[in-house]
């Protein structure tokens, strides 16, 4: 069995290798940095990802829309980000 995820059919079938619990705390630590509380159009929460393509690394921070809409990106507002440290 290939070690990679396969998608069939809209099912996931494969096989992960589990992780060493160093290799899980510093997953943890890392994802523990990218979460932030959000306050723009209404208060929620986000997290930032970084975005791969062609060899170009993108910053992108993720959240619902009730939080912050295309109206609101398209007003040029600005929002406050805090991050947990």
């Amino acid at each position: 069995m290939e070690k990679n995820i396969i998608e069939e059919e809209g099912f996931v079938k494969g096989y992960i290798e589990p992780v060493s619990i160093r290799q899980t705390e510093t997953i943890l630590k890392q994802m523990k940095k990218s979460v932030c509380k959000i306050f723009g159009q209404n208060i929620g929460n986000g997290f930032f990802y970084r975005l791969e393509i062609k060899n170009n690394k993108i910053p992108v921070l993720i959240t619902n829309f009730h939080v912050i809409d295309d109206e609101f990106v398209e007003s040029n507002q600005k929002i406050k980000i805090f991050i947990k440290k």
